[in-house]
């Protein structure tokens, strides 16, 4: 009783590149017989096909691999068992790693992390199966939505969510607010921004309660209702935020995220002492911004960690700094807006304004874009995006696999800035070493908002602040005054 790899969802339709790679083993298959010789062969065959409809064909190796190490684990230990839940997850796992033991298998490795630099210590991957089969095999809940729940998936809520296309929120977690009347405000909150806000900026409100709410538990256990929340308690929290607590530099976001909260608290229960709790010096002083950008030789060591990178993600890199997009527009960029014919050109759809705009393509750009659309379609066939997740390829590319391949590259090469620091992920220092470019050819402010897709020329002045051409000509008329003082004296100081 086999399941055979040529008859699983992720082998149909696969192009002919694909049939070449190593890994194309359509005769390959999942040994059935290998389980006990009971219901539980249909139910892992029912496991193995649905976990294909979802998978790489590239990955089927190792799933097999540890699907057999299971299987011989349950004819062993349970010979009869019919379902895997039959028998509860805590024994299972703890027959299972004597078993792996018995077997001379190690039950957990040193694992790499070369994003991070570290190394860290992760379990047998058998047992990782085994959690996944597990719960494949509970019995599923109802998708509706339920506010009571601590886990809210974002796909249940009864209505959309506005959310980045390359950073899809699956779900939010209120299970760190101990309070139960806090935790059931916060919860109305949430759900009242969840419908008139972007996803983000609901979670940086959701992470804001937590804390404070872990700070309550441990200094005002006695507090379970904001109601009960005053000025002087707040006043003791931001005291311990500024002089005590060590998580970030600047608070400023988190403090708007939390009166945000608590306005719509005060609104909704009729709090209203919330509704203006916060005082305009409770927030620091923002700070100016100061953009910086990439100098021409920290731009060339970068170039040259993207010899390392998989062909896909270095032609990503060059059009995102070559066209000084956001990185969201640059990932989100679909293949029909891209046009190669006489008059080449690209349209993007910012996703974080909802602007349009319009890039003429010089020839090093045609060719780039060619070569990711053909990548693209000889890989997963027409696709609506340029660049798209490879385990689902009807949604434009994840940051987090480009920010994960970025920040592997830089450690394995140990690429640092002119300052001898380690590079972190400045996808969007690409865009401000852009705008500064732009600044240092003397444009005009209109010319270099609309190259960089703003409708107004307000941020203009934070990238003339980067150029020393721009510099140098705005102080031109002060230094020449000096000079022509000093010449006066000049005479007398070289006697």
């Amino acid at each position: 009783m086999k399941l055979m790899f040529k008859d699983l969802p992720c082998y149909r339709d696969l192009t002919k590149e694909q049939k070449k790679h190593k890994l194309y083993t359509p005769n390959s298959s999942f040994d059935l017989s290998r389980l006990p010789p009971t219901e539980i062969r249909y139910d892992f065959a029912a496991l193995i096909y649905d976990k294909a409809e979802k998978t790489s064909y590239l990955t089927l190796h190792i799933q097999r691999t540890n699907f057999h190490k299971l299987a011989d684990f349950l004819s062993d230990s349970y010979p009869t068992i019919e379902h895997l839940t039959d028998v509860p997850l805590q024994d299972m796992e703890r027959k299972l790693r004597i078993y792996l033991v018995k077997d001379e298998s190690k039950l957990s490795y040193d694992r790499y992390r070369a994003e991070l630099g570290k190394t860290y210590r992760s379990d047998n991957p058998v047992l990782y199966y085994l959690r996944t089969a597990y719960e494949y095999f509970l019995p599923k809940k109802e998708a509706s939505f339920d506010e009571n729940d601590d886990i809210w998936r974002i796909e249940s809520l009864p209505f959309p969510v506005r959310d980045s296309p390359i950073r899809i929120l699956k779900q939010v977690n209120f299970s760190r607010i101990k309070q139960a009347g806090i935790k059931k405000e916060t919860k109305d909150a949430i759900l009242y921004h969840f419908k008139r806000r972007a996803a983000k900026t609901v979670t940086t409100e959701l992470s804001a309660m937590s804390y404070l709410s872990e700070y309550l538990s441990e200094t005002h256990s006695e507090i379970d209702s904001l109601k009960d929340f005053n000025r002087k308690i707040l006043e003791e929290y931001l005291g311990y935020i500024y002089l005590e607590s060590s998580r970030k530099k600047d608070y400023r976001t988190e403090l708007s995220a939390l009166k945000s909260v608590f306005i719509i608290i005060g609104k909704l229960y009729e709090y209203d002492h919330l509704r203006g709790i916060f005082l305009k010096s409770d927030f620091p002083q923002q700070r100016k911004t100061i953009y910086r950008s990439y100098s021409d030789n920290e731009l060339a060591r970068l170039h040259e960690g993207y010899k390392i990178l998989d062909k896909q993600t270095a032609r990503l890199l060059l059009i995102h700094e070559l066209l000084g997009l956001r990185i969201s527009d640059t990932l989100t960029i679909k293949t029909e807006d891209v046009d190669l014919s006489d008059n080449p050109h690209v349209r993007i759809i910012q996703p974080k304004t909802g602007n349009a705009l319009e890039k003429k393509l010089n020839p090093d750009l045609c060719a780039l874009f060619a070569a990711c659309i053909e990548e693209t379609t000889n890989t997963y066939g027409k696709c609506e995006y340029v660049f798209v997740y490879e385990k689902d390829p009807k949604i434009p590319q994840q940051y987090s696999v480009v920010e994960y391949r970025i920040k592997r590259m830089i450690r394995k090469l140990d690429l640092r800035d002119d300052n001898g620091n380690l590079f972190t992920v400045g996808t969007h220092l690409l865009r401000h070493t852009y705008g500064k470019k732009l600044c240092d050819l003397l444009n005009d402010d209109s010319t270099i908002a609309a190259l960089l897709g703003h409708k107004s020329t307000t941020c203009v002045s934070f990238y003339r602040q980067m150029s020393p051409k721009v510099l140098a000509e705005s102080t031109k008329e002060v230094i020449d005054a000096r000079n022509e003082k000093i010449k006066k004296f000049k005479k007398g100081w070289m006697l």
